[in-house]
């Protein structure tokens, strides 16, 4: 290497070791306000409940989770509208193409370790 090419090598370098803690500090504070907006959607214990389900690795059904739940279809459906909405929770499939909903952002276990997951 030139001294040129080292000398860019070390400014490319510092100006990403400056760049992580930014990154990361923007990464945390975009979690917080996803936090702060899945609290706002889970008004209610039923819907704290309701989400959990709709994240739950089982991959329920709306209608399982409906029942289980002890509310209607339609009631879990507008939640998970706006969770997808929301971009707090996402699709996915599994191998044999069923969908289910994924965490996006582990939401649910910040929950869990503050205390905010509702009995089950």
């Amino acid at each position: 290497m030139t001294d040129n090419q080292d000398e860019m090598l070390t400014l490319l370098r510092g100006i990403h070791d400056l760049l992580i803690p930014i990154s990361d500090s923007f990464k945390e504070r975009f979690i917080r306000l996803k936090e702060n907006k899945l609290r706002d959607l889970l008004s209610t214990d039923l819907k704290k409940h309701i989400f959990s389900l709709v994240v739950d690795p089982r991959n329920l059904s709306q209608i399982e989770i409906a029942k289980q739940a002890g509310t209607s279809q339609p009631s879990v459906s507008r939640l998970v509208t706006s969770l997808l909405e929301g971009e707090l929770i996402e699709k996915c499939f599994d191998p044999s193409g069923k969908v289910y909903f994924g965490d996006r952002y582990g939401l649910l276990k910040r929950l869990e370790e503050k205390n905010e997951r509702p009995d089950e």
